[in-house]
């Protein structure tokens, strides 16, 4: 196979992967804007494709999280690196209903021509009786 063979395999099919990742996934631009998600993120969410592109990731952290949020995503896209989000906090997610949704989410990140991108994988989790959100 040529590398021009390979290159076009690739393109063609990268939706197809993201749309068969068995989690949610939601690829975030520095400036925090939603750029790309898969099914399985908009069945998650209550939202669709088309209302969650371009909103801003802090529109599914519980309010009173949301300007936190934003500074340690700024310190992420400083020095991205692969780990657990919320590491030992029970972290939510706000449904388009409103209610939230107990969620562990797991960070990468991506460097590309237009900029860097974090990747965030999201699975929901069993709701635990007085938790706290992250």
């Amino acid at each position: 196979m040529s590398l021009y063979e390979d290159n076009r395999l690739k393109f063609t099919l990268a939706p197809d992967v993201l749309q068969r990742m068995p989690d949610p996934l939601i690829v975030v631009d520095a400036a925090g804007r939603i750029r790309m998600v898969n099914e399985r993120a908009s069945l998650l969410t209550g939202y669709t494709e088309s209302d969650l592109l371009h909103r801003p990731i802090e529109d599914l952290v519980p309010p009173p999280l949301r300007s936190e949020h934003e500074r340690y995503r700024g310190s992420y896209m400083q020095d991205p690196h692969t780990r657990a989000m919320g590491a030992g906090m029970r972290l939510e997610m706000v449904h388009a209903d409103g209610s939230l949704i107990p969620v562990e989410i797991n960070l990468a990140w991506l460097t590309a021509p237009d900029g860097n991108f974090a990747i965030a994988t999201v699975r929901r989790t069993a709701a635990e009786p007085g938790g706290q959100g992250a």
